[in-house]
């Protein structure tokens, strides 16, 4: 019997990143890339961009910046959860509070998540949210 064996590869999830700051899109787009299991579809730093990539790329998951000078996350979470495939959305914010958490499942967020969170506590939350969901 050969030790050539591979486990069994999970599929690749599309995932839209969501922020005004180009430095936190970079950041993230390299941990999932990294990561494995993610192919990073789309980057936007606003509301139009983000509808437009969305719309074009109808990615599996969107990671969704909380304020953006253009309007709030919490604004655009309904418009995009009206595409059809129904992406996955999560909110990321510097200062998570139950408040914005309960704003973000009732517009239905899938979650909400610090940008503060260590780099694999991150992305252990969205297998979990991502696997429970889809």
């Amino acid at each position: 019997m050969s030790n050539l064996t591979q486990p069994t590869t999970p599929a690749r999830r599309s995932i839209l990143l969501v922020d005004d700051n180009a430095r936190v899109r970079s950041s993230l787009a390299r941990l999932l890339q990294w990561s494995g299991g993610w192919e990073v579809v789309g980057q936007a730093e606003d509301r139009v961009a983000a509808l437009e990539l969305a719309a074009t790329h109808r990615p599996d998951l969107i990671l969704l910046d909380l304020s953006m000078p253009d309007g709030g996350g919490l604004s655009l979470l309904p418009q995009l959860r009206a595409l059809s495939p129904r992406p996955l959305v999560v909110i990321l914010t510097a200062e998570p509070t139950e408040l914005v958490h309960e704003q973000a499942l009732r517009l239905g967020a899938a979650g909400c998540l610090s940008k503060m969170m260590a780099p694999d506590e991150l992305l252990a939350a969205l297998r979990a949210m991502i696997n429970t969901q889809l």
